[in-house]
């Protein structure tokens, strides 16, 4: 074979690689999963304010909790809980200043309590607090632990009509992540929004999921919203 054609081929080869390593990521194709972390962090330091609705599963092994919250953040510290169905249908919570404010449902509903946040009147199952329920503390937890995730699937799809990347990640260590040994994490995209996860411990039982819907950002919320539970 000629010698000039063999080094014609290989520098065409050379040329298609290159040509290829430039490209973007195909649709099948899924970004590393600390990439997304750290994009979704961004995204969260850019907003000010959002709402939005989710369905949220909590258990512990013995007790389970059902509930879906109406539910507004605004920057740097202010969250409001409105429970519409489930477990304590109609309380409220108001978090602000470090202390959470309830207003209880039902015949205790003329009470307003002032708690600290890890009061167990306001901690769920698992002893997680409303102060810690915003996507900041989320994010900021897992990238505290990204050195304990091991990604073994990733990919696209749907999931309330809108494209998603789906990512299910094991830890090495679920003492550091709270007995969670495993999770499944779906992100809105280009949003970069967290829609769902689901989190699983060593046994493979589910304790913990939430499901964001009717997601609203940047709506300029009143800081009224957080100081009375009228609005």
């Amino acid at each position: 074979m000629n010698a000039k054609i063999v080094i014609q081929g290989i520098n065409r080869a050379a040329l298609l690689l290159l040509i290829f390593s430039l490209l973007p990521a195909t649709a099948g194709e899924t970004d590393p999963y600390s990439v997304t972390l750290n994009r979704m962090k961004a995204r969260f330091e850019a907003l000010e304010d959002y709402t939005c609705s989710f369905d949220s599963f909590v258990a512990d092994g013995r007790r389970s909790q059902r509930s879906t919250f109406r539910y507004f953040f605004k920057k740097p510290d202010l969250i409001r809980m409105e429970i519409i169905s489930g477990d304590n249908k109609g309380a409220i919570l108001i978090v602000r200043d470090g202390k959470v404010r309830a207003k209880p449902a039902g015949l205790l509903s003329i009470l307003i309590l002032t708690l600290k946040p890890d009061d167990p009147r306001v901690i769920d199952v698992r002893k997680n607090r409303p102060d810690q329920s915003s996507w900041g503390y989320y994010l900021d937890q897992h990238l505290l632990t990204l050195d304990q995730a091991e990604v073994f699937s990733s990919g696209q799809d749907t999931l309330d009509g809108r494209s998603v990347l789906v990512y299910e990640i094991a830890s090495r260590e679920p003492a550091r992540t709270q007995g969670i040994a495993r999770e499944k994490l779906w992100v809105a995209v280009p949003d970069d929004l967290p829609v769902r996860y689901e989190m699983f411990d060593t046994s493979g039982r589910l304790v913990l999921m939430a499901h964001f819907k009717d997601i609203h950002l940047d709506q300029n919320l009143p800081d009224s919203l957080f100081m009375d539970f009228k609005r």
